[in-house]
């Protein structure tokens, strides 16, 4: 389902504030991720206000101004240096066609995975229909720790758009897509096609090893390291241009921190690399008046990147009592180790380790790659090009962030994670992939740089069809692009071919079989609903009760699996709930609803009257 003029006036309203920002120096490939950074910020303040509704429409419609803006400047002054035409590159092109591929097959996604339902959708659902954030007496949302920065975007986006679960995946899609795009940035002659498709083969690789979480789930594990991604594009193109830069690292700091408590982790990093370029830029001749306005500015950046978050931290202790699951606390270590005791540390250590040393781990494949890859070409270029280059020294920044990486893990399944999930690492590998895609995509954009600058014409504007050393090394450097191009079409059409695989494989699980017998409901109620699963698995893990939560808009929804009991007590039980809900066909249920209440049922969804079940159309 899509509204169409609600379509328009989104894309409308997003061209307008990229007007805007390319008037005030953001660079093209920068501009589509950070318009939709600053409307998370503008709709997280008007959120926290509790004027969520109200932010939507207001964010929205002054893009809108700003588009109309940019059209009466376009009619005034057509040359004017904003719309003046941008050259379109073989990237462009490709990133557009896969980006409408994606779209396409994601339109038409379920919701699958277990923290989609467990949280991301709902909350999403929750802000559509409710018009504001989880308050402390609904017991829908049950994650109240977690930053709502990308459930205020897709919000805002399934606003205008029309509320699905594809429309859904698509407003983060959107973000992910702006997000690689804006890698082309960091590009510097991106009328080389070896330069742009070493990016597009890395996307390509990104998404293999995104695997474990894919673009048709609402989680914010890959998303993550892509802000850090355009946090360090930001960076490094803004290196001239001082206001500018911190600027975009305050942004970007502060929507990783209100995305998940883990976005930390790339906040530091995002403030180091800071640091590093306003030292190796500054104008000052004494290395101490570099490294005071460094840290200065640092400093500042990373205060205001943190006042968003500090609001929800507040927000969140004055609203909610008790601390929420994967909550990193004081209260939740003390908790943990009281609980569990310090054996729970040596064990938890120790299968980590066996699985970060395990070649079946394709975190650690991810890792061997990156480093073969680095270390493969920086050798090449030093020692068969005699060219000097800075991907050592970035191969050993990436491999000190892995190792800080795998201790923050293991700090996370120590402290904020219940033991029974800690002990069998739950989730390790959906963790551990956002820091192999942040690692490969840095290393690739390094590769990029560093072959730019060993081109046989190191000046750009001098560069022509002839600027090779030789008819070999011409016939090299087509062959590559070529094959790369061929290399990154291929693993995209393999991802969106597994993509659409999964979904037909999808079609029989609860979350569809669900649309088969019951409608979805979009105002929150308290109905006591009971859903009969005959998987026994699926109930235990609560898979069942909150897939029911989400669709019946209910915190009042069970499931269960076992109903080998009397028959008083099967009346007794099924009398407690208001409706029935069977979306497979269970033997004893039916069994014994022939036996209480004389009914033959199989699937559907049933109204609880006193002497018998009445089916709801």
């Amino acid at each position: 389902m899509l509204n169409i003029l609600g379509t328009l006036f989104f894309f409308l309203s997003l061209n307008g504030y990229n007007f805007v920002l390319k008037k005030m120096g953001v660079t093209r490939y920068l501009a589509w991720i950070t318009t939709m950074a600053i409307q998370i910020l503008m709709l997280y303040a008007f959120a926290m206000l509790d004027f969520l509704q109200a932010g939507i429409i207001g964010v929205t419609s002054l893009g809108g101004l700003f588009f109309i803006w940019s059209l009466v400047e376009y009619i005034r002054q057509p040359d004017v240096k904003a719309y003046q035409k941008e050259s379109v590159h073989y990237f462009d092109i490709w990133m557009v066609l896969f980006g409408i591929a994606f779209i396409v097959v994601l339109a038409k996604s379920p919701l699958i995975h277990y923290d989609n339902y467990s949280h991301w959708a709902t909350i999403v659902k929750y802000m559509v229909f409710e018009g504001h954030l989880p308050v402390a007496h609904q017991s829908l949302v049950t994650f109240t720790s977690y930053p709502p920065a990308l459930a205020l975007f897709i919000t805002h986006f399934v606003t205008w758009v029309g509320f699905s679960a594809g429309n859904m995946l698509i407003g983060q899609f959107l973000l992910i897509w702006s997000a690689l795009y804006a890698m082309f940035g960091m590009v510097r002659d991106r009328t080389r096609a070896l330069n742009t498709f070493i990016i597009a083969a890395a996307i390509a690789v990104a998404l293999i090893f995104n695997i474990s979480i894919r673009l048709n789930n609402l989680l914010v594990d890959f998303v993550l390291p892509l802000l850090a991604i355009v946090g360090i594009v930001g960076i490094y193109i803004y290196r001239r241009k001082l206001a500018l830069q911190i600027t975009h690292t305050t942004i970007f700091i502060a929507v990783l921190l209100l995305s998940k408590n883990s976005g930390m982790f790339y906040a530091v990093i995002l403030a180091i690399y800071l640091c590093y370029q306003i030292i190796k830029n500054s104008t000052h001749q004494k290395s101490i008046l570099k490294i005071r306005q460094a840290l200065g500015f640092t400093g500042l950046s990373l205060i205001l990147g943190y006042l968003p978050f500090y609001w929800w931290q507040n927000h969140v202790a004055q609203t909610f009592a008790g601390v929420s699951k994967h909550e990193i606390s004081l209260q939740a270590y003390e908790s943990q180790v009281t609980h569990e005791g310090q054996q729970m540390f040596t064990v938890i250590a120790h299968k980590i380790t066996t699985q970060v040393f395990s070649l079946n781990s394709l975190s650690s494949i991810g890792f061997l790659l990156v480093n073969l890859t680095l270390i493969i070409i920086w050798a090449v270029l030093k020692f068969g090009l005699h060219k000097q280059n800075i991907l050592l020294k970035v191969l050993i920044a990436l491999d000190v962030i892995m190792v800080a990486y795998y201790l923050s893990i293991y700090a996370m399944y120590v402290v904020s994670m219940p033991y029974p999930e800690a002990i069998v690492l739950a989730g390790f590998e959906r963790y551990m992939s956002s820091i192999v895609v942040f690692n490969l995509l840095v290393g690739a954009m390094a590769i990029t740089i560093a072959i730019d600058y060993a081109f046989y014409e190191p000046n750009i504007e001098q560069r022509n069809f002839y600027s090779y050393s030789s008819v070999i090394s011409k016939q090299i450097y087509q062959w590559t692009a070529f094959i790369l191009f061929v290399f990154a079409t291929i693993l995209m059409l393999s991802e969106l071919n597994g993509t659409e695989f999964s979904n037909e494989q999808n079609m029989h699980t609860l979350p569809v079989e669900l649309t088969h017998i019951a409608q979805p409901q979009y105002r929150l109620n308290n109905q006591k609903v009971l859903i009969v699963d005959p998987h026994k698995d699926m109930v235990k893990s609560q898979y069942t009760e909150l897939v029911g939560r989400y669709y019946f808009f209910d915190g009042n929804v069970t499931a269960r699996e076992n109903f080998m009991m009397s028959a008083a007590d099967f009346k007794q039980t099924v009398n407690s709930y208001d409706y029935i809900v069977i979306p497979e066909w269970h033997s004893t249920f039916s069994t014994m609803t022939r036996k209480v209440y004389h009914q033959h049922i199989r699937t559907g969804m049933y109204k609880v009257e006193n002497n018998h079940l009445v089916k709801v159309d």
